[in-house]
């Protein structure tokens, strides 16, 4: 190639990259500049609305017309949703149900339901998160739409802001949709129906039924979890499901209800297949203190599966005098693995690490 057009190519792309370059760092100070001097006005606008949303969330009467938003400018809509975001994150009682009115009256509402259709999850996602955050009662209908979104990030806050506003007649359907998704979904779920309460336990009640063993793992686990006693004859016939997930999740929840009779049912679990029921069965015994179990636990000392000769110590050792002697004798046990079990449950006994 001729040396002078090799020069002339190299220049070229040099003054392009340094141009690019140029235009590059200059973007990103007047970036840097302009959110410097955004911020200083939202603080400054900020500043002029607080006192007229302070003062409408004081005021009782609704005698008045109110409009924060009269001499509004550019900008100014986003900065008052926000703050009314900000408020309803640290009051409760009147003074949220004042900044929810305003929200609703100043036309947020509407503009956050808009969004609610947009073609980007992100989008929608945030619309559902304000909208919950602001307790909008007639956003239930859409968000409840929402349940069957693409995206689960937004059926994931669509739950929440459910939950927020207390729908319990879609718990159905959100366990429906949600509880077989992954892991991380199933316990934003679990955590978005204990924020309901307990007024979800006859619907819980009701999914015991369900041909879904993942929404009948969830709603089992929940009903221990909210202490309903009433649910205990529901929960024993599901310890024969073939399930594994199933039976330790029924297994889990008598052990939270404390009605030691129900002992009697978990002890042939002790012989179950799966280690892991076998498991979770001992535990249970334990948290019950069973102490009619004792016989079967011995056995269970001497299980294949580490985690089932470790539950069962537990459980011993959880039984007062009469299970720290079957763990006394089990010293003598043939099998060698029951006997260094009984060996480290008497010492965690002797250093009070049991209670």
């Amino acid at each position: 190639m001729n040396p002078e057009i090799f020069f002339r190519i190299s220049l070229g792309v040099t003054i392009f990259l340094g141009g690019f370059v140029l235009l590059l760092a200059l973007a990103l100070v007047l970036s840097k500049s302009s959110r410097r001097l955004w911020a200083k006005y939202a603080e400054k606008r900020k500043a002029f609305y607080i006192p007229l949303i302070l003062q409408a969330v004081a005021d009782e009467s609704d005698a008045h017309p109110f409009a924060i938003l009269a001499k509004i400018r550019l900008g100014d809509w986003r900065i008052v949703e926000n703050y009314l975001l900000d408020c309803a994150s640290t009051v409760s009682g009147f003074g949220l149900r004042r900044l929810c009115e305003i929200f609703e009256r100043e036309g947020f509402a509407d503009y956050e339901l808009r969004r609610l259709r947009s073609w980007r999850w992100w989008v929608r996602a945030s619309a559902a998160k304000r909208l919950g955050s602001m307790l909008c009662h007639k956003a239930a209908a859409p968000l409840t739409v929402l349940l069957h979104d693409r995206s689960l990030e937004v059926r994931l806050t669509a739950c929440w802001a459910l939950g927020r506003l207390g729908e319990i007649g879609v718990v159905e359907e959100m366990l429906q949709f949600l509880s077989s998704h992954s892991r991380l979904a199933a316990l934003s779920l679990a955590n978005i129906i204990r924020l309901m309460g307990e007024r979800t336990v006859p619907i819980l009640e009701g999914l015991l039924h369900c041909a879904d063993d993942n929404v009948r793992v969830m709603a089992i686990n929940l009903l221990g979890e909210f202490q309903d006693r009433g649910a205990q004859a529901l929960l024993l016939p599901h310890l024969s499901s073939p399930n594994t997930e199933v039976k330790i999740a029924v297994c889990r929840a008598l052990a939270a209800l404390g009605e030691r009779s129900v002992g009697a049912h978990l002890v042939p679990l002790l012989a179950a297949e799966s280690w892991e029921i076998r498991a979770k069965a001992a535990w249970a015994l334990g948290k019950l203190g069973y102490q009619e179990s004792i016989p079967q636990l011995i056995v269970s000392l001497g299980d294949r599966a580490w985690w089932v000769r470790l539950n069962t110590g537990e459980a011993l050792a959880r039984m007062g005098q009469t299970g720290r002697r079957a763990l006394e004798e089990s010293l003598s046990h043939r099998d060698r693995f029951a006997r260094d079990m009984a060996a480290q449950w008497l010492d965690e006994l002797a250093s009070g690490a049991v209670s």
